[in-house]
């Protein structure tokens, strides 16, 4: 259902501000913050090349916004804070149109294959 999917949404992305909120705190391991920026890095590329490959637009849509979420997660292990933000709100912006399109589309077409 939309409102699960909405809800997941909502989760990963305060995810990715809570740990933009800790930075100084990944900072001051030595070890957290390398760790997050790795993984920021495999979950954009890795969820880049899954949304590339998808034939659904809701699949499709899902997929770009692990992949744009990892890029906050690399901000947040590099210390880019405000970058990460920005990129946060950004992103937030652009897939709220997105999904507004998507709307249209499934409506005006009746069907979610691209």
């Amino acid at each position: 259902p939309v409102s699960a999917l909405l809800h997941s949404a909502a989760m990963v992305a305060m995810g990715g501000y809570l740990l933009l909120r800790v930075e100084p705190l990944l900072a001051s391991t030595g070890w957290a913050g390398p760790a997050a920026a790795w993984i920021g890095v495999a979950t954009a590329v890795l969820m880049g090349i899954v949304a590339l490959a998808q034939r659904e637009l809701k699949q499709l849509l899902a997929a770009s916004t692990v992949a744009q979420l990892g890029f906050v997660v690399l901000a947040a292990g590099v210390g880019a804070v405000s970058g990460g933000a920005a990129h946060l709100v950004a992103h937030a912006s652009t897939k709220a149109l997105l999904f507004l399109a998507a709307g249209a589309w499934l409506t005006a077409l009746g069907t979610e294959e691209l």
